[in-house]
């Protein structure tokens, strides 16, 4: 990004023309000055879903010097769990998200790479992984006092 100032050199002896109590006789300099674009930052609370469970899992993207997201990208193997994608969200001027939803048709480690960009080309990407598991099997087992003495 260019930040830009305007300098007035404005004499403070001799005879400068007066308006309004002020000299008139100025020189314009410009003076500018490149900050480097910081690229986003991506978030997400990522855990273990068990089989079968409704997912909705955001992945954020935030621009830290101010500019907007203008891409939220998502990629991996989470189609082959029956998981796709919803969004993007346009929270705010700095702020985009998009989620993950559906429900894991399989077990597995599900791989999702976010790929963030801001206003200015500034690229960012970061991997998420968590775990589908099978939900655990209850087996309700009752045995008298006989049963446990043989």
């Amino acid at each position: 990004m260019r930040v830009s100032y305007t300098v007035y050199a404005i004499p403070t002896g001799g005879q400068a023309p007066q308006l309004a109590g002020r000299d008139i006789q100025a020189w314009y300099v410009p003076v500018y000055e490149d900050i480097p674009n910081i690229a986003p930052n991506i978030t997400a609370d990522v855990k273990d879903r068990k089989l079968g469970e409704d997912i909705i899992q955001p992945f954020f993207a935030t621009d830290p010097d101010g500019g907007t997201i203008s891409k939220v990208e998502l990629s991996g193997n989470f189609a082959e769990f029956g998981l796709r994608e919803n969004g993007p969200f346009n929270i705010g001027k700095n702020l985009a998200s998009k989620d993950l939803i559906g429900k894991p048709t399989k077990s597995g480690t599900v791989n999702v790479i976010v790929r963030a960009t801001d206003n200015r080309g500034g690229v960012s990407t970061r991997t998420f992984n968590f775990n589908v598991v099978d939900q655990p099997t209850s087996i309700v087992m009752t045995l008298t006092l006989a049963q446990l003495k043989k």
